[in-house]
């Protein structure tokens, strides 16, 4: 399952740097990309948040307590330890944090993984 959760993080997060026109979206159901087709599966709920400089995307499985994550910085996955209410999507889907895609190309944007409390690297 975890496999399944960071392949589909990253895919989505390759899909949103390819879609200038993307801002933020929370996506638990079937949802279009640029021209591409993402459905998360079962009980994931993905959110990503893009401008043209980068990404930032987090993960999470409404029945665990772990979520995942990456940005357009580094090629990292960073995980987090999170008490999860996954009673519903949209319960499940306030455990994300705020966190924002890059300003400028290359770098973190602020806040970010390194600086957001509990994140870890892989």
């Amino acid at each position: 399952m975890k496999r399944s959760i960071r392949k589909a993080c990253l895919i989505l997060a390759i899909c949103a740097a390819a879609s200038g026109a993307y801002a933020s979206q929370t996506i638990n159901s079937t949802t279009s990309i640029g021209s591409l087709g993402f459905t998360p599966s079962n009980k994931v709920i993905v959110k990503v948040s893009s401008a043209n400089t980068g990404y930032v995307t987090e993960s999470l499985h409404m029945s665990g307590s772990r979520m995942f994550g990456t940005d357009s910085s580094k090629s990292v996955i960073y995980w987090e330890d999170k008490a999860i209410d996954g009673s519903t999507a949209a319960n499940a889907a306030n455990s994300f944090d705020t966190l924002t895609a890059p300003s400028t190309s290359g770098a973190a944007g602020s806040p970010n993984f390194a600086t957001t409390t509990g994140w870890a690297s892989m």
